[in-house]
């Protein structure tokens, strides 16, 4: 069963379909019992990863910063960055772990579905009636490059599920996400990924999918309470008091400002402004022969 490497694991894998589809007579679900099984397996290690996706989009703007300051020094920028890295206890290629390791489960089952009799027209449900081949909804009047006259539902499914993976910063290549990677990587990997798995096993697609969701469920979850995290520790942060305002010691205050507004300026520095009454009260009365010039004018 393939390569002799894998043939352990591939064992495995077959004794365990053969003895679940004895107590559910489907081999499709079996293979979705197998995905969440190995996600279950693999749930801290992943956990783990997605944690260190996060860290590693917050280090970001820091990171831009050490480019901007040592961009003639490469050397140096690669000393600050692994130690910013070890400062923040972040592991640059811990996001790639959970992949590596559900490799060889991929591998095992791939081999088990080209190479067994045991799934050969095994049916899941609908159109999908052979595990071990592509499935086929309908065929094209015409054959494309890389996909040739099928249509197959499955593999679409899957790359629409890796896009929403990395739109929401769960992206398979590690922490590379979207706030790491150019934008056009973000479509191009899951679209590269639908063209490599059109013309596997159906079997095998849906294996992945229903890990794709699983990973897409498990990051929402990660990424709300991190979310949660920082929301508590930003309203629990002292706020800083607010300056006070230093009386000047030779000005006027606040009242004899509005005051002084209202009524006109002082009369001299250092005096307090005199009411309308009082300035009215302190004018010379005018005399009889002046009187009597405004009377005529």
């Amino acid at each position: 069963m393939g390569v002799k490497i894998f043939r352990p694991v591939s064992q495995g894998i077959l004794w365990s379909l053969v003895k679940l589809y004895k107590v559910i007579p489907n081999y499709g679900i079996v293979i979705i019992i197998l995905s969440v099984f190995t996600k279950i397996l693999f749930y801290r290690l992943t956990h783990k990863s997605f944690k260190s996706m996060r860290d590693m989009q917050a280090l970001q703007p820091k990171l831009q910063a050490l480019k901007e300051k040592y961009k003639d020094d490469r050397q140096k920028i690669s000393q600050e960055t692994m130690k910013l890295y070890k400062e923040a206890g972040v592991n640059p290629l811990g996001g790639c772990l959970p992949m590596l390791l559900q490799m060889p489960v991929f591998i095992a089952l791939f081999n088990v579905l080209r190479n067994t009799i045991e799934l050969r027209r095994a049916p899941f449900a609908g159109w999908i009636n052979d595990l071990s081949q592509q499935d086929v909804l309908f065929r094209l009047p015409v054959s494309l490059p890389f996909i040739g006259d099928a249509f197959s539902v499955l593999p679409i499914l899957m790359g629409a599920g890796m896009l929403f993976q990395s739109k929401i910063g769960g992206s398979i290549a590690g922490p590379s996400s979207s706030a790491t990677q150019p934008k056009a990587f973000t479509y191009m990997l899951p679209i590269v990924f639908t063209v490599l798995f059109y013309r596997m096993p159906s079997g095998l697609v849906l294996y992945w999918i229903v890990n794709t969701v699983l990973s897409v469920a498990q990051q929402y979850y990660i990424n709300k309470g991190v979310d949660k995290e920082e929301r508590a520790k930003a309203s629990n942060s002292p706020t800083p008091p607010k300056p006070t305002e230093e009386p000047q010691p030779n000005g006027p205050s606040s009242g004899e400002a509005a005051k002084t507004d209202k009524i006109g300026k002082p009369d001299k520095p250092g005096r307090p402004a005199r009411t309308k009454k009082q300035r009215t009260s302190n004018r010379r009365p005018k005399s009889k022969r002046a009187r009597m010039k405004s009377k005529e004018r």
